[in-house]
């Protein structure tokens, strides 16, 4: 697993955005070598909210681009559905949920088709 970029901070230290260098914690090294955000047992987050949004939208994109099935297209609703429950973002949202109509569309999907294979 991947571990937080760490750098000190007027001697403390803070956990980095991987993308972006933020400062997105303080954080506290442990013993067995992990590191966790000051005070609690929490990971540090390898991204800000802003870079791991980004990273969430991209990622539905490539879910929906790669849908062929009903199967394909529940699992991406349900991935929005994720989404938009965890950064409310309701115009996002629904651009996404266009984009699926869109790719349902584009390869002529029909739910009776998929039921019939």
């Amino acid at each position: 697993m991947k571990k937080p970029r760490v750098k000190f901070n007027g001697g403390n230290p803070v956990a980095l955005c991987d993308e972006c260098s933020v400062i997105t914690e303080y954080v506290t090294y442990n013993e067995d070598d992990s590191v966790t955000i000051r005070d609690t047992n929490e990971e540090a987050p390898l991204y800000c909210i802003k870079c791991s949004e980004l990273k969430a939208i991209e990622k539905a994109k490539a879910i929906i681009s790669s849908c062929s099935t009903y199967e394909h297209f529940d699992s991406a609703m349900k991935y929005l559905d994720q989404y938009l429950k965890t950064y409310s973002n309701g115009i996002i949202y629904k651009d996404l949920v266009e984009l699926m109509n869109d790719r349902k569309t584009e390869i002529n999907f029909n739910k009776h088709d998929s039921a019939s294979n």
